[in-house]
């Protein structure tokens, strides 16, 4: 991870909501708030419909050049709804332009026996009129950038989430409803983990892409088993 040493690249991690009470997604099902959350909208202002209800457009916008949206339910026992939130663990050249930076001490994400982003705390900021008013987000939001000792654990909690061991707070008693919720509709299954920008280019061209940082690459290249064997298919089928 040289790159980051060089000032390069800036790593961070965005975080959005649903909106609050007053809005009745909030009382959805998984998949009422899963399809709320990942839907193409159109906006005043912006041509064409954006996916991630306009989060990726955003992303573009405030300097990103790619990354991937972790997506991640609690159920909130006191409220009896299910909370889905947006983890966006993003790359750019310098801060996100017009976001301002949530933390003075970065928010206690669990992995295991570590914890990611560990030794500062999280105040989430309000960016309504583009969060809410626009792409129909909550209000609040928390943003992060990880010191270079933090980039591992951050890869690490992306694949818990990316491979569906972390992307579920709940009772016991819920384990249905996530079972049915994660078996699909109409032959489609929910994407927890979601690319965009640089971040979608296929695998096999990233070593030859520019503006797609080593440390992507080399974790994503070890990130899964399934990697080696996808790449051993393609190269059976006759594919570049």
């Amino acid at each position: 991870m040289d790159f980051l040493n060089e000032g390069d690249y800036t790593v961070g991690v965005l975080t959005v909501t649903l909106p609050g009470k007053d809005h009745p997604i909030r009382y959805g099902t998984l998949q009422q708030q899963y399809d709320y959350f990942t839907q193409r909208i159109y906006f005043p202002g912006v041509s064409g419909n954006h996916s991630m209800r306009g989060l990726n457009w955003l992303m573009a916008r405030l300097g990103a050049l790619g990354g991937k949206h972790f997506l991640e339910f609690t159920w909130s026992k006191k409220n009896e709804w299910w909370n889905l939130h947006c983890h966006t663990v993003f790359w750019a050249y310098e801060q996100l332009d017009g976001f301002s930076s949530t933390s003075t001490t970065k928010q206690n994400y669990e992995l295991g026996e570590e914890t990611l982003l560990r030794t500062k705390t999280n105040r989430g900021r309000m960016a309504k009129k583009l969060l809410a008013d626009t792409l129909g987000f909550g209000p609040r939001y928390t943003l992060d950038y990880a010191d270079l000792h933090e980039m591992d654990a951050m890869i690490q909690y992306s694949n818990k989430v990316a491979y569906s061991t972390k992307p579920f707070k709940a009772p016991k008693e819920k384990d249905r409803e996530i079972r049915e919720f994660l078996a699909g509709t109409g032959g489609t299954l929910p994407r927890l983990a979601r690319p965009f920008g640089d971040a979608q280019k296929r695998l096999v061209e990233l070593p030859d892409q520019e503006g797609v940082p080593p440390w992507f690459k080399s974790h994503v290249a070890k990130s899964s088993g399934l990697f080696k064997e996808w790449l051993l298919t393609e190269s059976a089928n006759g594919s570049p």
